[in-house]
């Protein structure tokens, strides 16, 4: 299977979710501090071609050929998906093939180019990140390309909001220590506020960040963003501060763990549930992986992880 579709996962905010990895591994604007794949190796903001939409497409059709339920077709790379030059291509392109509702997940860095808007208009459900409004917690947390500006930013997804037709979601990760206080929570909930999502998220890190010092806030401190949140942002507020529940599939276990690993870590006891519908020697096959140099399995806050090598 290529690893440019794969799934269905459990979304915690999408239902089933059959992602799309249209940029190669960690090339982004940003290089946030809990990135769940690592620090940025590539660095940008230009816009660019990196697959064929065919090859895209094809992908997705052949995990949807295998009869799999999919609630949306989810634009969730390796990197920042509106570096792709081609997304509003591809957005069109599976809307027809498929007759699938499809999402971007987009940390909303590019939005003040006028391209990138137009690409996203053509999908049905956006997610933005916002996890800081002020100039200190966005360098220190989202670690930015130097030539982003962050006030450019802000207009440009508040431009966007106002005409934009689909679903628009916000997520913020809370840090410890970095955007927890009250007073940056309510910069945020004012400016989710002005673009008036469906439902606006609290993340906290769940899965081994970029940086091991990168820790999720107190209970209290998730508390009191929830209460800033509701008062201020005018509009849902979710938490996001548990894992997805575990994964099933029809295809080859492998394959899938190979393939949603790329994207995001997976805790070991579904890896090793997963292995168990197919083949009984479940830790020798995952001892393998590691030997072949295609897996690691590391520890955090308390938890095991199977995490994709490349």
């Amino acid at each position: 299977m290529s690893c440019l579709a794969f799934g269905p996962v459990n979304s915690r905010r999408l239902g089933l979710s059959l992602g799309v990895n249209n940029i190669p591994y960690k090339h982004c604007t940003y290089s946030c501090i809990y990135c769940q794949l690592g620090r940025t190796r590539k660095l940008t903001i230009k816009r660019r071609r990196f697959y064929e939409p065919d090859e895209i497409v094809r992908s997705v059709i052949n995990i949807l050929s295998q009869r799999v339920k999919a609630d949306y077709i989810t634009f969730v790379p390796d990197g920042e998906p509106t570096l792709d030059s081609n997304l509003g291509l591809e957005i069109k392109m599976l809307k027809k093939k498929t007759n699938k509702p499809i999402a971007v997940l987009t940390n909303s860095s590019l939005l003040w180019m006028e391209t990138v808007k137009s690409d996203l208009r053509k999908a049905d459900l956006i997610s933005i990140k916002i996890d800081a409004v002020s100039e200190e917690p966005w360098r220190k947390i989202n670690r930015p390309h130097k030539s982003l500006k962050l006030d450019r930013i802000i207009d440009g997804i508040i431009d966007f909001s106002r005409d934009y037709k689909g679903a628009l979601i916000t997520e913020t990760m809370m840090i410890r220590g970095l955007n927890d206080k009250p007073e940056d929570l309510e910069l945020i909930a004012n400016i989710i506020a002005e673009i008036k999502p469906k439902t606006a998220y609290i993340s906290i890190p769940v899965r081994p960040p970029a940086e091991s010092w990168a820790k999720p806030p107190s209970e209290e401190h998730v508390l009191t963003a929830y209460k800033v949140f509701n008062e201020k942002a005018k509009t849902r507020v979710e938490l996001l501060t548990s894992m997805e529940p575990p994964p099933s599939t029809t295809e080859d276990p492998i394959e899938y763990i190979l393939a949603t690993t790329s994207v995001h870590p997976l805790k070991l006891e579904y890896a090793i549930k997963l292995l168990r519908e197919k083949y009984s020697n479940t830790h020798q096959m995952l001892r393998q992986l590691e030997n072949e140099g295609l897996i690691k399995i590391i520890e955090h806050e308390g938890q095991a992880f199977v995490m994709r090598r490349f």
